[in-house]
């Protein structure tokens, strides 16, 4: 994985629901998947917590991008 991003297991530069894959296969197939840094939760196991905090991490990073109106990034149209 990535040495600067958590959670960035394909090594493309962010944590997305790609990687969230990656995880989940490692997961039911550990013997298939090799995968460092998985732990995300870092309590010694690898499980259905880690995809959890994986995944709200990924949240709370779009979340925070949008906040800060990122350059690139198209705010969600308001219909009200």
């Amino acid at each position: 994985s990535s040495d600067n991003i958590i959670g960035d297991f394909n090594d493309d530069g962010t944590a997305n629901v790609l990687d969230v894959i990656i995880l989940v296969n490692h997961i039911l197939s550990p013997a298939a998947v090799e995968l460092d840094g998985a732990d995300i939760n870092d309590d010694g196991n690898i499980d259905i917590l880690d995809v959890v905090q994986l995944v709200n991490m990924i949240l709370n990073w779009s979340i925070s991008l949008w906040d800060k109106d990122v350059e690139g990034l198209v705010p969600p149209i308001d219909l009200n």
